[in-house]
């Protein structure tokens, strides 16, 4: 067992959690991926607090409200007329060669 010092999920008794095995986020990145999820980690980026609709919906639906609410229209966004940051796209993702 070991635990991945960023993990922010407080779901312990997740088979996928980083504290029940020693692959680190593998498991539960894969488990996301596979059911149209977000990871816990990311709506706790945006803030830890969920909306009481979404409070265990981890969609990609609840994570755009999720980011609504708690960042609404301040939210980070890259202008138009700018480049990305060198290693991403426009839309966040990472570059691939």
């Amino acid at each position: 067992m070991s635990s991945v010092a960023f993990c922010t999920c407080n779901d312990r008794k997740c088979p996928f959690n980083p504290v029940n095995h020693d692959k680190g986020c593998t498991p539960c990145i894969a488990k996301n991926l596979h059911e149209h999820e977000i990871p816990t980690c990311l709506f706790n980026a945006i803030s830890p607090d969920r909306l009481e609709a979404d409070k265990d919906e981890w969609s990609w639906q609840a994570f755009a409200r999720h980011v609504e609410a708690y960042l609404g229209s301040n939210s980070p966004r890259i202008p138009a007329s700018e480049e990305a940051p060198q290693g991403f796209t426009k839309i966040g993702c990472c570059k691939r060669d």
